[in-house]
């Protein structure tokens, strides 16, 4: 049985350690649109981060990035060559009945390169974006994930998030009803 709550070995510590230094996390600009765009567009194809299945364009992304409200900060994480390794944005809550009610919580967005899964950018960018977050008056943050993006929820999980419950065929995948989880971290 796999014990997620042991320290991780002194091997898994230098590797993370070393993802973690060699990667620099700073704010979203327009001239990184077309990198965003790339990495966003990986998760449409791969069927893992979005509910949209077509890819997106430059202009559709520039469009997004240029409506979010001055506090839904896009932050991207930038490998030692200079190319964006993974991005992750704070979005405002979607509810058109009293969307002030909700201006405390972010639902938030992470997509990480095919490349650069599974190195610690991901888990380095939530950390960025929590810090972001309660800079910008936020107090709690959501997200929904496909339940079997396994790797995610672990993810999320290691990052304080936890499961507040599952959306049963909330979306459809494949032509398939599926269920969606929701998840939940208190800033």
């Amino acid at each position: 049985m796999r014990n997620d709550n042991k320290a991780p070995s002194q091997s898994a510590k230098h590797l993370l350690m070393k993802a973690v230094t060699i990667m620099n996390i700073r704010e979203v600009g327009i001239a990184d649109i077309p990198e965003l765009t790339r990495i966003y567009n990986e998760g449409v194809e791969d069927r893992i981060a979005t509910y949209l299945t077509q890819p997106q364009t430059e202009s559709t992304r520039l469009a997004w990035f240029l409506m979010l409200p001055a506090r839904c900060k896009v932050l991207a994480a930038f490998d030692e060559t200079g190319r964006m390794a993974g991005w992750a944005s704070l979005n405002p809550v979607k509810h058109s009945a009293a969307p002030h009610v909700f201006d405390h919580i972010s639902n938030i967005s992470v997509y990480v390169a095919r490349e650069s899964r599974g190195k610690g950018i991901g888990l380095a960018l939530l950390h960025a974006l929590d810090k972001t977050a309660r800079a910008q008056g936020f107090t709690r943050l959501e997200l929904d994930v496909f339940d079997f993006n396994t790797a995610a929820i672990r993810l999320y999980e290691k990052a304080g998030f936890t499961v507040a419950g599952t959306y049963h065929n909330r979306a459809v995948y494949e032509g398939k009803p599926s269920n969606v989880v929701f998840m939940e971290k208190s800033l």
